[in-house]
C-alpha cells in the first residue's frame, strides 16, 4: 500500500513493500495504528550509488554504497 505523510511542503506518499521488509513494514503500521506517536522520528539508510550521482541525478548503472543518504522524518498522526 502506500502511506500519505502530511507536510507544510505537501504530501510525500511512501509506497510500503512487504514482500521486501515485511518486519519494518508492520512496525511502520502498528506506529500510525497506535495514533499516538506525534514526534516519531523514523530514519532510513540507503546507498546513494546504485540511485543517484553526485549531482543527485539517477544513475541505476553505479555500484552499491557507500556513501549512504540518511531519510529522516517526524510521524504525527492526524485526524
Amino acid at each position: 500500500g502506500i502511506v500519505g505523510l502530511e507536510t507544510n511542503l505537501g504530501t510525500l506518499h511512501i509506497q510500503l513493500l512487504p514482500d521486501c521488509a515485511p518486519h519494518s513494514v508492520d512496525y511502520f503500521i502498528e506506529l500510525l495504528s497506535l495514533r499516538n506517536c506525534a514526534g516519531c522520528r523514523f530514519y532510513r539508510a540507503e546507498g546513494r550509488g546504485n540511485f543517484w550521482d553526485a549531482k543527485g541525478d539517477h544513475n541505476k548503472n553505479a555500484a552499491f554504497g557507500p556513501p549512504y543518504a540518511l531519510l529522516q522524518g517526524t510521524l504525527e498522526v492526524v485526524g
